[in-house]
């Protein structure tokens, strides 16, 4: 039987990094839809004013708006914290929801929480200072602990130049899930070997916020399995 996908982006990125994986799930008879976060890929709204609240309003009127059912909503990365919330909002129109190497938080924890003090100094002062209210991507972090998979330097810099500054509000807020031990929607959360972006015990720790039932899987990749290895990750949505 055929699925519906909507895939959502995490920090820096947009919809365009689910390319090919969109390309493959298409292949395989499913439907799939992509959006830009605000501030993201080609939306143009104004990073200083991009919260939480704008990310997941996005989400939730895009599927409202097109009157989506039955979907398979997957999140990368910080979008855990936005379909989360989405999922609190819209459960009925939710099939399965899957994380992949997510950042989910609750009880008034901001993903500032899990950065180091000298990153969090960073990255203020870039966003204060750049005007833009936003992160800029750094090359050689991003290199060395996100695409640690991609060896290919060439390959990395075109992905390198479409990634966009990351609105640094999102990062300073509280978050709080409200019904989410009452949602009854299968839960998948895929962990990520290679993946050295944060310690594999913080992605443990966010895990286990959601449903005591969620289904948790192991791939062997670093955090950019869409890039790296997106045709593992059809395989593993497929069989979800």
């Amino acid at each position: 039987m055929n699925k519906k996908y909507l895939l959502i982006h995490g920090a820096y990125h947009g919809a365009w990094c689910w390319e090919k994986v969109k390309e493959y799930l298409e292949d395989g008879g499913d439907t799939v839809y992509t959006l830009d976060l605000p501030g993201h890929g080609l939306d143009k709204t104004d990073r200083n004013k991009v919260g939480i609240e704008q990310y997941v309003a996005n989400v939730y009127n895009f599927v409202i708006d097109n009157n989506l059912t039955d979907l398979v909503l997957v999140g990368h990365s910080f979008a855990g914290v936005v379909i989360t919330k989405v999922m609190e909002k819209i459960p009925e129109r939710i099939a399965k929801i899957v994380f992949i190497s997510a950042i989910i938080l609750d009880n008034g924890e901001m993903f500032f929480d899990f950065l180091p003090e000298a990153v969090k100094e960073k990255y203020t002062n870039q966003a204060n200072e750049n005007g833009l209210g936003s992160v800029l991507p750094n090359y050689d972090s991003l290199r060395e602990r996100f695409f640690n998979d991609i060896k290919d330097i060439e390959e990395f810099s075109k992905i390198f130049e479409k990634l966009t500054p990351q609105p640094l509000m999102p990062y300073q807020e509280k978050i709080y899930l409200n019904n989410i031990k009452d949602v009854n929607i299968p839960m998948f959360y895929i962990f990520l070997k290679n993946d050295i972006s944060l310690p594999r015990e913080s992605f443990e720790k966010m895990s286990l916020k959601l449903l005591n039932t969620i289904k948790t899987l192991e791939l062997e990749s670093d955090h950019e399995i869409m890039f790296s290895h997106p045709k593992l990750l059809v395989d593993t949505l497929n069989n979800i």
